[in-house]
């Protein structure tokens, strides 16, 4: 039996919100029932290659939609309960993967007239929206307001990527968003929108800085650009953060800020419990400046417990730099990442500087140990009490660690007394002899008595030196258990050595483990953010070249 014309069944399937999968299920149903003379066949006139008129489409979506109706009828009798619990798990779905390529509420207004009266009178379906410019055909105006109108007076979460779409024709401009969404404010719980230079704000600063929206959790706000880029590049110091947008949000849990946000749009950050601060795009063009006066403030900030710092610069006078400067007590903070620049040394400064009892994990991308960095000290008076003593994670991603770097990387290890986990990514391209670390660590860490507790080493590069390092590794680590290394370098271990190795050791290859650190610190389950994070972007070439490409496992969640 001859089925449907494609271009015609791609036009129903789009009308009715189903994937062409899913309406050539009833296409075949509708053959079956055919065959078994319950329906007749269509008429011989509309099954050409060009029936695609409007008349024929109609009869033709009534029919698909009417059967469609039939086969789930029999899921209306569940209880509502079941029902909404069905609808829910079929958003968690849609969401999984950070993006949502057809939302699960439309879908489910499609299936039925009784799915769709409950959907539509559930306001809690309504009260999540994603839209992003590059991605999205449709205009998000239209559809925000059905998602405002729908979801009632539910707290709304927003995530909008609006990169480029003040330069795609036909999509609304971002003064009317705006303009909608501050009728709405009260009911905010997340508002985060991300941008590139292509899509100024404006005065947005001026429209938020009134605004009120005191039940705001979440809030990310990366305009990159600025309105002063008009006036060509300018630098900021940072040396004190007076809020000027959103004063009324005393709630906020999560923030995100990129080198724009320094500029016009600084939220309150007393409350807030994580911390971001990204330099999105590193052209050069726009540069905050963070002073030591800042970092500090951020540091001693009361409720702090998560910390990202990403290609930041960072301004230390060398009265900063003597070990003998007050401590910075950073008291609730458990994690804290960044870059590590060649001379204004974030990294190095909070190890020599903060005490920070609840500190979980640490994580450095581009650490550079080179001698061009021996003017700074990396580790503190003996005398000192231990500043980290909750401190079991260390990552360093793209790292460039050789022979000439062991004082340094021995200074930082005797720091950091308690760590039971350590996670090297060496830099992409990197050179032979920035591979040897396993040795370095085996015949020199080992001497020097530094972690003596670690159970677990995660080697995200190719050694072709590891398996003369693993004896003495695991004779330096009494407690180490695990061993984790690229499928390549797990293959070039020599049976023999593996057979020597203590039972308890085990050494496995990466693509059979967890993710290598938790790269990705969400506040929530349903975390929207289609951007990529740039601490997993700067590991994501040594990966794919060591180990194949990137997993989608690789988005973990701190719990």
């Amino acid at each position: 039996m001859e089925r449907e014309p494609r271009p015609l069944m791609e036009k129903i399937a789009e009308s009715m919100g189903l994937t062409e999968e899913e309406l050539d299920v009833l296409e075949g149903l509708r053959c079956i029932r055919v065959s078994d003379g319950l329906d007749e066949p269509w008429p011989v006139e509309d099954t050409g290659p060009l029936a695609t008129g409007h008349e024929v489409f109609k009869t033709r979506r009534r029919y698909y939609a009417e059967l469609s109706n039939a086969c789930f009828n029999q899921l209306c009798i569940f209880p509502t309960e079941v029902l909404l619990e069905l609808f829910y798990a079929m958003q968690d779905v849609s969401r999984e993967t950070g993006y949502i390529t057809t939302p699960a509420e439309t879908t489910i207004t499609h299936v039925c007239g009784y799915w769709r009266q409950l959907a539509i009178s559930t306001p809690d379906l309504w009260n999540v929206f994603q839209y992003s410019a590059l991605r999205s055909k449709q205009r998000p105006l239209d559809r925000l307001e059905v998602y405002l109108k729908r979801s009632k007076d539910q707290p709304f979460d927003l995530w909008l990527d609006l990169c480029d779409i003040d330069t795609v024709p036909g999509r609304s401009n971002t003064s009317d968003i705006w303009r909608l969404l501050k009728q709405h404010s009260d009911r905010w719980r997340v508002f985060h929108v991300v941008s590139d230079e292509n899509t100024l704000f404006g005065n947005f600063h001026e429209e938020l800085e009134n605004v009120s929206a005191p039940n705001l959790e979440i809030l990310g706000l990366c305009p990159d650009a600025s309105p002063h880029d008009q006036w060509g590049p300018l630098v900021l110091n940072v040396a004190t953060w007076t809020p000027n947008v959103l004063l009324q949000s005393q709630a906020l849990k999560y923030v995100r800020l990129d080198t724009g946000s320094f500029y016009d749009l600084r939220p309150p950050l007393t409350s807030v419990v994580e911390l971001r601060i990204e330099n999105r795009y590193y052209d050069g063009f726009r540069t905050a400046v963070l002073t030591t006066e800042f970092i500090d403030s951020l540091f001693r900030l009361p409720n702090l417990e998560v910390l990202s710092v990403f290609n930041m610069d960072l301004v230390i006078p060398d009265e900063a730099l003597p070990v003998t400067r007050p401590r910075i007590e950073a008291k609730r903070l458990q994690h804290f990442r960044c870059t590590w620049d060649l001379t204004n040394n974030l990294g190095s400064y909070f190890l020599l500087h903060a005490d920070a009892p609840c500190l979980e994990s640490y994580t450095i991308t581009d650490l550079y140990l080179g001698i061009e960095n021996q003017h700074f000290p990396f580790s503190r008076s003996e005398t000192d009490e231990d500043p980290f003593p909750s401190l079991q994670t260390v990552a360093f991603l793209g790292a460039s660690v050789d022979a000439g770097s062991v004082d340094h990387l021995l200074e930082m290890m005797t720091t950091m007394k308690n760590v039971k986990h350590f996670v090297l990514s060496t830099a992409a391209n990197s050179q032979p002899n920035e591979r040897q670390f396993p040795l370095y660590l085996a015949a020199h860490g080992v001497e020097a008595g530094a972690w003596p507790g670690l159970e677990k080493l995660t080697f995200n590069a190719d050694h072709p030196t590891l398996h003369d390092a693993l004896e003495p590794l695991v004779k330096g680590f009494p407690k180490l258990n695990k061993l984790s290394v690229p499928q390549k370098t797990f293959d070039s271990v020599r049976p023999e050595v593996r057979e020597r190795l203590p039972r308890a050791i085990e050494l496995g290859a990466l693509e059979d483990t967890d993710p290598l650190i938790p790269l990705y610190w969400y506040p929530c389950g349903e975390w929207l953010d289609s951007e990529f994070d740039p601490f997993l972007m700067k590991i994501e070439d040594v990966y794919e070249e060591v180990c194949g490409p990137l997993r989608s496992d690789i988005v973990p969640m701190v719990t």
